[in-house]
This record gives C-alpha cells, sequence and structure tokens, in this order.
C-alpha cells in the first residue's frame, strides 16, 4: 500500500489522489490478521480529523460484528481506535517539526513545511509551527494568517533590522501600479519564486519598471527617503542574501535613457493643498519633501479635478476620503498636481493616484467587512 507523508509500524497515510482536491477526506482502515476493515464514522470516535490513515492492530485489539465482515463498535474497540488516533496525531505533528528542524534554508523549511501540511486537516496544521525554524529575516517579513498560512507582511522587526531605511513593494501581475506589501494578501511562497528588484536610483524608475514587469509580479525594495539611498541599496542586499535569494539593480535592468529630464525645478514640485472641497492655489513643495512619505495625488486642469470614472464625483470621492481619515490614521495627503507635472509624479512609487486609491481601499474594506 502506497503511502505519504510520516508513518511508523503502528500506522501509515494512505496515498491519493491529489489532482483535484488539495486535502481529499478518505476512509479510515485498521488492518488485522493481514485483513483490512473500514472504520465507520461514529460520534464516539476520536479521529481528531484524520483522513486515508492505515492503522496494524494486534490480533484481538478490536473486535467484530458477527461474520468478521465489520467493526463493532463496542467500549474495547472504541477505545483503542480514540488512543490510536490521539497517538497518531501527536507523532504526525512531532514528525514534522523534526524534518522542519533538519532543513537549512528558509526556502527549504518553507517547501517543507507546505509539502507537510498538504496532507493534514486544519486541526493538525494549526499544529505544525514553521515560523520558529526560520531566521530572524524570514520571520521579520513574514507573519500567520488564516488557516497557518503564511503571508508577507513586514513588521516593526524588519524596520529594525533594516535601521527604518527600507520599505518593501509588490506589483501582482494584473496590477500596473506597485504597493507596500501589506496593502495585498501575498503568499510566502513567492519570495523565493519572483524576482526581487532593489531600486539604487533616485527618480524616474517606477514607471519604467511597470513596464518592464507589465504582466509579471515582482517586488521591488526602495529606500525610505533619497537621502539614505546607499545605506538602504546595502541593507536589501544583504536582507535579500539573508533570505536565500537573488536579487536584481534596477540600474542593470531599467532600459538606457530612462532617466529623462522631467522639467522639475530643483527646489521643488509645485502642488495644491486638497482639504475638503477646497483645492488651493499650488505652492512649492521642497525637493527633499517629493521623496519622503506617502502622497495621493489629485490630477488637476488649472483647479479643477480630472477623474476617470465620471460615474463619481469629486465630492463623493471627498466624502470617502474623510471616512477614512476618521478610521484610519495613515491615510496619506492629497495633492492637487497640474498636468504638466503628472508624468513625473506617476514615476514616483510614493505618490499614488488619489482615484485609485479610494476605490481600492472601499473595494478592500467592503471585501473585509463581508468575511
Amino acid at each position: 500500500m502506497e503511502s505519504t507523508g510520516p508513518s511508523t509500524d503502528k500506522w501509515l497515510i494512505r496515498e491519493v489522489d491529489r489532482s483535484k482536491h488539495y486535502y481529499e477526506k478518505g476512509p479510515n482502515y485498521i488492518v488485522m490478521a493481514q485483513v483490512a476493515y473500514v472504520i465507520p464514522n461514529s460520534m464516539a470516535i476520536k479521529t481528531q480529523d484524520l483522513s486515508n490513515m492505515v492503522f496494524f492492530a494486534d490480533t484481538g485489539s478490536v473486535t467484530f460484528n458477527p461474520g468478521r465482515e465489520t467493526l463493532s463498535l463496542d467500549t474495547k474497540t472504541i477505545s483503542y481506535l480514540n488512543t490510536a488516533f490521539q497517538d497518531a496525531a501527536e507523532c504526525i505533528v512531532e514528525k514534522i517539526h523534526e524534518s522542519l528542524a533538519l532543513c537549512t534554508s528558509d526556502s527549504e523549511v518553507y517547501k517543507c513545511y507546505t509539502t507537510a501540511v498538504k496532507a493534514l486537516p486544519y486541526t493538525l496544521t494549526r499544529q505544525v509551527k514553521a515560523l520558529p525554524l526560520t531566521s530572524k529575516h524570514f520571520q521579520a517579513l513574514v507573519s500567520e494568517g488564516r488557516a497557518n498560512n503564511l503571508y508577507v507582511t513586514p513588521s516593526t522587526s524588519f524596520y529594525g533590522l533594516t535601521n527604518n531605511t527600507l520599505k518593501v513593494m509588490y506589483k501582482s501581475g494584473y496590477r500596473k501600479l506597485f504597493k507596500e506589501c501589506n496593502e495585498y494578501a501575498i503568499c510566502a511562497s513567492e519570495l523565493f519564486s519572483l524576482d526581487h528588484v532593489i531600486v539604487d536610483v533616485k527618480t524616474n524608475f517606477t514607471r519604467s519598471l511597470q513596464e518592464l514587469y507589465a504582466s509579471t509580479p515582482v517586488f521591488l525594495w526602495r529606500c525610505q527617503s533619497t537621502k539614505h539611498i546607499e545605506e538602504a541599496v546595502q541593507k536589501a542586499k544583504d536582507y535579500i542574501t539573508a533570505l536565500g535569494c537573488t536579487y536584481k539593480l534596477a540600474s542593470d535592468i531599467l532600459p538606457e535613457g530612462f532617466a529623462k529630464s522631467t522639467g522639475i525645478s530643483r527646489k521643488g514640485l509645485y502642488v495644491s493643498h486638497v482639504s475638503r472641497d477646497n483645492i488651493s492655489k499650488s505652492k512649492l513643495l521642497s525637493a527633499d519633501k517629493i521623496t519622503e512619505g506617502t502622497y495621493l495625488y489629485l490630477k488637476l486642469s488649472n483647479t479643477v479635478p480630472i477623474l476617470a470614472d465620471s460615474n463619481f464625483t469629486f465630492n463623493q470621492y471627498m466624502m470617502a476620503y474623510r471616512i477614512l481619515r476618521n478610521i484610519t490614521k495613515d491615510t496619506p495627503l492629497i495633492y492637487g498636481v497640474a498636468k504638466k507635472y503628472q508624468s513625473y509624479v506617476d514615476s514616483l512609487s510614493n505618490w499614488v493616484d488619489f482615484e485609485s486609491y479610494i476605490k481600492d481601499k472601499i473595494k478592500k474594506n467592503y471585501v473585509l467587512s463581508r468575511n
């Protein structure tokens, strides 16, 4: 009989076809005197949610009904089966932890973990703890979500390890914009399968990278402030290497001539402050502030908002923005940007289109409220 996963001389997990189901629940069996009997479903039998199990019992361990065709669920048999299931469940989790402890890299731990839990029910999956067996770099970048799934969500430890110089962004294959990882549910497996691009240039890289990875997901490691770009680049190199991954430098993969002149004054960028329903006259935002923090930008024609979706008015977007500001302290400020500066602002990853931001946030909160 083919088996999968951990096994002992007392039990094994029967191999099943997993091409259609992630975890296929098949019947459990007990073998005694070389004859296999199906273990019937009964509230009295505590299976620990295990399926596809085959137990090997010594002669006389369980009782049969007349004719020896089915198990008799008497006190003796039920007690034996409950103990067998409990022992098997504990042993399975223990053996998986032993296998994880033998892994020598984060990618190996993750691969071993995901392979092992495919054969387990949710109740046992929750007992398998892979994160403590990974490096501090992996633990700072990944968190445990629902059903024990691991997701890329940088924690405060990540910012401590990188001296608060870095942020990790992500672009899925079907979206145009880069966003910070905590805005997505990114499976940790993607850390080991996707490109990691380190931004070692100061301006005009975003649009070119968006075009380069137009239909391909990618991680983007960029500095919090261009004042510390050299330190941030080195921190990113060290961090990605510690994860056992490889990286690419933006300067090596961007096409020649990507850093075109923007026509922006060295003193800064002229923007209009947007407050409630008022759009002020443009004022200079200093050059150092342009690349620091995160901003929402509202496209303007003179002082008139330009909206791509005519189904909603500017006042409706502002109403939604005010609600978000009341419930989320980190909602960015809005600046109005004139047409001649919009292509430049589009190239900055820390400037997010106001209209797209509001729609994404409303959609995300709607999904969370339904769950």
